[in-house]
């Protein structure tokens, strides 16, 4: 079965703070990268598997390369096609599947001038109750100003054990694979270490306000994000360390910082003029990080993607740790249901962090933030 669903980016620099410590200097530079996250891509890419789910084949065959050279790899043993083959077998299956929905785990998207490529993780559900976790690689190509498919490739992904060996699969598994002295000899090596405050957003429901945006409209939009993003952090001191799908990682000298660009953040996104609500949810925490090649790795990193997702849209949450060390006159604190959030958390990292709901609202369209005295209480 073949189917289911930044441009320069500042990147931060480690430097000593002149005491053998570290500190990740957030420098305010425009690197020269021509590769960039391309949301646009992502939403070719929920094309073809809203299409599998219509069944509508044309929209397949419009979607692939009409080249000698376009590639098909199904998750079937045979299924290695090229050039028209590919395009047909591909677009015969959607009217041999049964009635489906694909889910989206995971997808990463990019793009360099007329070349793009992306890897998804996803689950089928047939009608008939069967389901497939099944692992996409897709390579694109410009041709007449639209992406094509030039590479399509499924798989099921297999744990290493049904080979018989046990292969590494996550810096946290290698590092513990090793003694404490190679673990400091690498550190040393190939990574830094210090104290930053990150910040995660990510947009509420965003295949929903695609499909009601449509491809080029939602793409403008997230550009238009993602550049307000990139502003702030700016301005706070904090640089826009990757952007992932429609959601970004920040990182800042400062949780003072993080927590005034997360209120910007959401200052903007109630200032857009759509016919569609669109909610961003932010989560921010500081702690322990690794850095290497322009991204930062550790547990500090896992926390602040988790309290960003249990976030609503709209709502900023922050760690104890951001909380202790932020005191603003126009930020509200209040602790959220504590089961909802420190379960996410214990039962995923065994932290006891509690995430606190840091930013209220007059009403959904309000562009001013609430400012509540100590003690105050907001339904929210």
């Amino acid at each position: 079965m073949i189917a289911g669903t930044s441009s320069g980016l500042d990147l931060s620099h480690p430097v000593t703070d002149g005491r053998g410590g570290f500190r990740p200097s957030l420098r305010r530079e425009i690197m020269t990268v021509m590769t960039k996250s391309s949301p646009e891509l992502a939403a070719v890419f929920q094309r073809i598997q809203d299409a599998f789910e219509r069944r509508d084949p044309e929209t397949v065959r419009g979607l692939l390369s009409q080249s000698e050279d376009t590639l098909v790899v199904g998750s079937a043993v045979e299924e290695w096609l090229k050039g028209i083959e590919a395009t047909e077998v591909f677009a015969a299956q959607v009217s041999e599947m049964p009635a489906l929905k694909v889910t989206t785990h995971r997808l990463d998207a990019f793009e360099d001038g007329n070349v793009g490529w992306l890897a998804a993780d996803t689950t089928t559900e047939l009608e008939t109750g069967a389901t497939a976790r099944l692992r996409y690689s897709v390579v694109f190509r410009l041709e007449g100003g639209v992406w094509k498919v030039v590479h399509w490739h499924a798989s099921v992904p297999e744990n290493s054990a049904s080979l018989g060996v046990e292969l590494t699969t996550s810096l946290s598994q290698l590092l513990e694979s090793m003694d404490q002295q190679d673990v400091e000899s690498l550190l040393r090596s190939r990574f830094s270490a210090g104290i930053v405050t990150l910040l995660f957003s990510d947009i509420e429901e965003s295949t929903s306000l695609a499909g009601v945006l449509g491809d080029a409209s939602w793409t403008d939009l997230v550009h238009r994000h993602f550049a307000d993003i990139k502003r702030i952090a700016l301005e706070q001191d904090g640089v826009v360390v990757k952007t992932i799908g429609d959601g970004a990682m920040l990182a800042f000298e400062s949780a003072h910082g993080a927590v005034l660009a997360a209120a910007a953040i959401e200052r903007s996104v109630a200032g857009y003029d759509l016919s569609e609500d669109m909610r961003v949810r932010v989560g921010v925490h500081a702690g322990d990080t690794l850095y290497a090649e322009g991204d930062y790795f550790g547990q500090t990193v896992n926390k602040a993607a988790r309290i960003a997702a249990a976030a609503n849209g709209g709502q900023v949450l922050v760690s104890d740790v951001v909380r202790g060390l932020v005191e603003l006159e126009r930020v509200w604190v209040r602790r959220p249901h504590p089961d909802r959030i420190e379960g996410i958390l214990r039962s995923t990292h065994g932290v006891r962090t509690r995430a606190e709901l840091i930013w209220g609202w007059k009403s959904l369209n309000s562009v001013e933030p609430v400012a509540l005295s100590s003690g105050a209480c907001l339904n929210t």
